[in-house]
């Protein structure tokens, strides 16, 4: 069966990220994901408590807070390298609590 939407690959109703990184990069992009420690304002108080929906208590199953950036991401590399092969593309990721919650410092 055909996929009935113009900008998706994997037969969702927008346009993926996915379908734009496939299109302009002719292959996979993987998210090496980073964790900077920070917290987030539906967690600490600030705005909610609890979380919300869009994460999973935390920054993933792959990172360490407690690690440099530099450091993470060259273990993230080297994890995703072993799927991706020689065909490796990746973008730093900040996942869910290390997002923008932080001085810019």
């Amino acid at each position: 069966m055909a996929n009935p939407f113009a900008y998706s690959l994997d037969n969702k109703r927008y346009h993926t990220l996915h379908y734009h990184n496939q299109k302009k990069y002719g292959a996979k992009v993987y998210k090496a994901v980073l964790d900077c420690g920070f917290s987030c304002p539906n967690k600490d108080g600030t705005k909610g408590y609890g979380g919300c929906i869009f994460c999973d208590s935390g920054s993933g199953y792959f990172t360490d807070g407690t690690r440099s950036v530099r450091e993470q991401l060259a273990e993230e590399l080297m994890r995703i390298g072993k799927k991706a092969g020689a065909d490796l593309r990746a973008v730093a990721y900040f996942q869910a609590n290390t997002n923008t919650y932080a001085p810019a410092e």
